[in-house]
């Protein structure tokens, strides 16, 4: 049994991943760098962590980069 997540649904991944895109260019964010092109697992450290907002921001991130998470 396949199970999916709002990662690999089509439409819902990119309404997130617009949404995730415009609210992180209008709350000043920018995204730097380029993930490995063949890399089956990598890490994400983001720093400092200073607020509740670490889960929010990382999963706009995620949609941003087309991470499936």
């Amino acid at each position: 049994m396949h199970h999916h997540t709002i990662f690999d649904t089509p439409v819902v991944n990119s309404l997130l991943r617009g949404l995730s895109i415009a609210i992180l260019k209008g709350t000043g964010w920018k995204i730097e760098g380029t993930l490995p092109p063949h890399a089956a697992k990598s890490v994400l450290i983001a720093a400092p962590h200073t607020s509740n907002w670490d889960l929010p921001y990382t999963l706009m991130l995620a949609f941003a980069l087309r991470l499936r998470v």
